[in-house]
């Protein structure tokens, strides 16, 4: 069997660019797993070298309102273009680098809102 070694990165790329069958950067799981929000406390997820595309998800249960933002370079935050989640479950997916992601219950009082990222 030839060596094709010199044809992959160490982050398990293929000369395309695209993951090989094997790569060692495989999400075999939550990113970050299911975790509630206390209220009014900025949660923030670093993003950086995160598989993607990854699913960002709220679960902002009756009552609650969740701000989702994110950054590029993780000084500056910019709202998620589904804006703030109110009493509802909402997802969407990342198919490009961010920095980070913060979470932010700014209304409700419980403390079953949750967030992830998988």
């Amino acid at each position: 069997m030839p060596d094709n070694s010199e044809f992959f990165s160490p982050l398990g790329l293929g000369p395309t660019g695209k993951p090989t069958p094997n790569a060692s950067n495989r999400m075999t799981g939550p990113f970050k797993p299911p975790t509630a929000l206390a209220n009014g406390v900025a949660v923030t997820i670093s993003m950086m070298g995160a598989p993607l595309p990854a699913t960002v998800w709220v679960n902002a249960v009756a009552g609650d309102t969740v701000k989702v933002s994110y950054s590029l370079d993780g000084i500056n935050y910019s709202d998620w273009p589904k804006g703030d989640v109110v009493g509802v479950a909402s997802n969407d997916v990342l198919d490009s680098g961010v920095h980070s992601i913060k979470f932010q219950r700014t209304a409700g009082a419980g403390v079953t809102s949750t967030y992830g990222v998988i």
